[in-house]
């Protein structure tokens, strides 16, 4: 093979060489880069936008699995009740009797339902020797009738930005109690109430109570138990938009323009032409519309349209009559 052939092939031998050990120059990392980026940028998008309508789901599903049990609390409450409020801001002015209700809240709900007593208090009283001179009238009565009354309201409470509750409102249980404490050498029955049933000395209006006209004890301040039922209820104004009730037939609680239309009830209205029919068996509907938005949060789930919650309702039968004329 002649000299220069060999030359020459050795020379396109190292430039075909040289050329592929060549790097990238800044402009084509540059444009990697950038490509790259924007690739990049996009998948994390999907991924954020993901995993935001993941936890609205949630908190959606969450939030109406929290009313549906409150619904289903308050259902399962008032079926034991023996007498139900259609209205209870005159008249008598059953929430003018209470002292601790919370403060600024709406009542929405109240009745009386019936505690019977557990079996380790009935085996407590069986022995009324062992109370107090002053109780033990009062420790046998309770053995034959082995129950008790209890005042149940349930209120609506707007949450503010600085407790702890994050929904923008919530549904808070009060009861006042018979007793304190039931046992074996003490009765002590809780401050300010008085048992509907029974003559309480020193009402000026009434001998006895009723659960219609019922009076604290005379002299006393209430002394309840609260507990928050659950977060996250709707706020809804009602203002001049009032959700009526099914028909004229329903009372509805709280009144038309006094509270909203997220928790609101319609119980049966006395018969004007029937005697004692506040006392009759009666329907009662309650409604409850939950809201997953978070006070202090720029989330506003639960505000719009596509993510707001049904409103849900459930109707009741109350079975109890008592203080019924025959």
């Amino acid at each position: 093979m002649p000299a220069n052939l060999i030359h020459h092939l050795y020379r396109r031998s190292r430039q075909a060489q040289h050329l592929t050990q060549r790097g990238f120059t800044l402009l084509e990392l540059l444009v990697a880069i950038l490509i790259g980026g924007i690739i990049t940028s996009g998948l994390l998008f999907l991924v954020i936008e993901m995993l935001q309508v993941n936890n609205r789901e949630e908190r959606l599903t969450q939030a109406q699995q929290d009313m549906r049990r409150a619904l289903d609390y308050i259902a399962s409450d008032v079926g034991e009740a023996v007498f139900v409020y259609s209205d209870f801001t005159t008249a008598y002015n059953l929430l003018g009797q209470l002292d601790d209700e919370p403060a600024g809240a709406t009542p929405v709900l109240a009745f009386w339902r019936l505690d019977p007593l557990s079996d380790q208090e009935i085996t407590d009283l069986n022995n009324c020797d062992n109370q107090p001179p002053a109780n033990t009238d009062e420790c046998e009565a309770l053995l034959v009738r082995q129950n008790t009354y209890t005042l149940v309201v349930y209120f609506h409470q707007t949450n503010d930005n600085v407790g702890i509750w994050e929904g923008q409102s919530r549904i808070i249980r009060y009861e006042l109690p018979a007793y304190d404490e039931i046992s074996n050498n003490t009765l002590t029955r809780n401050r300010g109430y008085a048992d509907p049933t029974v003559f309480i000395p020193g009402l000026a209006t009434n001998t006895f109570n009723t659960f219609a006209t019922w009076r604290k004890a005379t002299g006393e301040t209430t002394d309840g138990n609260t507990a928050v039922l659950t977060d996250f209820v709707n706020v809804v104004d009602n203002g001049n938009a009032s959700t009526p009730c099914p028909d004229t037939t329903f009372a509805r609680t709280p009144a038309a323009g006094t509270g909203f239309n997220s928790f609101y009830t319609c119980v049966a209205q006395p018969d004007a032409g029937v005697a004692n029919s506040q006392n009759l068996n009666k329907s009662l509907i309650v409604y409850l519309q939950g809201n997953a938005a978070q006070l202090g949060r720029n989330q506003v789930v639960g505000l719009t349209e596509s993510s707001s919650l049904p409103t849900l309702e459930s109707q009741v039968l109350i079975r109890g009559v008592i203080q019924n004329a025959p």
